[in-house]
């Protein structure tokens, strides 16, 4: 239906609140492989975690093994972009 990454941003945004209410807490949220490798979605999630004025270190992403196939190296400059900014990442099987 192609409404993965909007059905994401909304995950994502629910996750940050909860963050901001439970400070004692981190989260964990799934992405798929379309929107790791969709321009622009480290920017989204480093935003978001701005706009909550959350630490990205409270933040993992889990991804299927099927997203770590990366055939035009976005996937890995994404990872690496959020693993910079604190962000931690899990495989998800």
């Amino acid at each position: 239906m192609g409404l993965i990454r909007e059905i994401g941003s909304l995950v994502l945004e629910d996750a940050c609140r909860t963050l901001s209410e439970l400070p004692e807490i981190n989260v964990a949220v799934n992405a798929s492989a379309r929107e790791l490798e969709a321009p622009g979605y480290a920017l989204r999630v480093l935003t978001t975690l701005a706009r909550w004025n959350l630490s990205p270190d409270r933040l993992e992403i889990e991804m299927t093994e099927s997203a770590t196939v990366d055939n035009d190296g976005e996937l890995g400059r994404t990872i690496s972009t959020l693993r910079t900014a604190g962000v931690r990442f899990a495989i998800d099987d």
